[in-house]
């Protein structure tokens, strides 16, 4: 977590660029630094369902190709579980 480099599979123009993101696996800070601050945040829409349907945030519409990339890790013990399954099939939709 925290400040890191922004990494993406973008052209060369917007990598040389020097843009920092704030990298964050907790959704109550994403969605606090949004309203709160000047960072712009990036997410699946539902995360952030209820900010929007109040109008504290605003959907941008991106004209340019972002490569997003999403990991989901688990133990094989787990991958047998179905719910385990359901979940992973929801992400990938």
């Amino acid at each position: 977590m925290g400040l890191a480099p922004w990494r993406a599979r973008t052209p060369a123009l917007l990598q040389s660029r020097n843009l920092e993101a704030f990298v964050s696996d907790d959704s109550d800070l994403i969605r606090r630094m949004a309203v709160e601050t000047d960072h712009v945040a990036r997410g699946p829409r539902f995360a952030f369902e209820r900010e929007l349907g109040r109008g504290d945030l605003v959907e941008l519409g991106l004209d340019s190709e972002f490569w997003y990339e999403c990991w989901m890790l688990t133990t094989w013990a787990r991958w047998r579980s179905p719910i385990v399954k359901a979940i992973a099939q929801f992400a990938r939709e």
